[in-house]
């Protein structure tokens, strides 16, 4: 598994790529400055930025580093121009690489985290043994106007349901800031992004995860964070304002790419005993189970998505 040099620490990955949502940043950052969850690590990952932007990137960091010195604030150049021009999962990875703390989160530059969040999410991995656990996220539509730069929210719902590893496995998955990562509990190649992937990256890392480590779904009912799902087109899922034929194509190839890695990624036997497969073996991939439950054909013994409910006890001074 993976070495690790504080046991304690979190730290938060921010992919960044566009200076003119500098504002969004702002949000995300300040509601990780304001997480009760001591020690943290944020780690803001710069997508290609000329020396102009990176130093806005830096100042507006350097605002939110002096309401809370106790927290780590890092600003990390990526600068490599190979691959796709989409660099999400090469910037998840340069992180990764720098990383030295036990627990690793994500958030997103347009989402933000309910205080509590970390407090939650490692007492459950710390209660439960497992290497992910889940938390409730609720998503919130929001109105963008592009002359003031910035969205008014007209409506705030839960994000549609993955109560569990076959859940998972048919996507959609859980948003990347409803999750935490415990390294110690997964070898370092899992954690990595594939590269060659674009937009689906976290669903594709979290299917190999899923397959390979036990998850914690006992937290899902607690809300953690808001994913902000914006009307301009700027989020990865595809709308209506962002639907070209291009993207409808590039769409098109990745989700056969995933289907394909569904019919190949074998489900290790102590994960297919957690969720409750009478008789596992060893060639049962994704795909086949997901057929043989559509079918009829397999039906799983009752099981709490590979981890009970472990009562867990905050600290007093843990804020809500």
């Amino acid at each position: 598994m993976t070495a690790i040099q504080d046991p304690d620490l979190v730290e938060t990955v921010v992919r960044f790529h566009d200076v003119a949502r500098l504002d969004e940043l702002g949000r995300a950052l300040f509601s990780l400055v304001g997480q009760s969850y001591r020690p943290l690590r944020v780690m803001v990952i710069t997508q290609r930025f000329d020396a102009a932007a990176q130093a806005a990137v830096e100042a507006r960091v350097a605002l939110y580093r002096r309401l809370d010195p106790g927290i780590t604030l890092e600003v990390l150049p990526y600068r490599r121009t190979s691959g796709l021009a989409d660099a999400k999962a090469a910037l998840m990875n340069t992180a990764i690489a720098a990383a030295r703390g036990r627990y690793l989160a994500t958030l997103d530059y347009d989402d933000v985290l309910y205080p509590q969040a970390y407090a939650v999410l490692v007492a459950e991995l710390r209660a439960s043994g497992c290497a992910v656990a889940v938390a409730g996220v609720v998503q919130k539509s929001v109105a963008v106007d592009p002359g003031l730069g910035f969205g008014l929210a007209f409506a705030c719902r839960p994000r549609p349901a993955c109560d569990g590893i076959v859940d998972l496995f048919r996507g959609p998955c859980p948003p990347p800031h409803g999750l935490l990562l415990d390294r110690s509990r997964i070898a370092a190649d899992d954690l990595l992004m594939d590269e060659t992937l674009e937009g689906t990256e976290h669903s594709d890392r979290l299917m190999r995860l899923a397959t390979r480590y036990p998850f914690s779904f006992a937290r899902l009912d607690e809300t953690v964070g808001e994913y902000c799902l914006k009307d301009d087109g700027s989020n990865c899922v595809l709308l209506a304002s962002n639907m070209d034929v291009e993207r409808q194509a590039q769409w098109a190839r990745f989700m056969a790419e995933t289907e394909r890695r569904r019919s190949v990624r074998p489900i290790a036997i102590a994960v297919q005993q957690a969720i409750g497969v009478p008789s596992p073996r060893p060639d049962l991939t994704v795909r086949a189970l997901l057929d043989l439950l559509d079918r009829g054909e397999l039906e799983l013994r009752p099981a709490n998505h590979l981890a009970p409910r472990v009562p867990v006890v905050l600290a007093p001074d843990v804020a809500y």
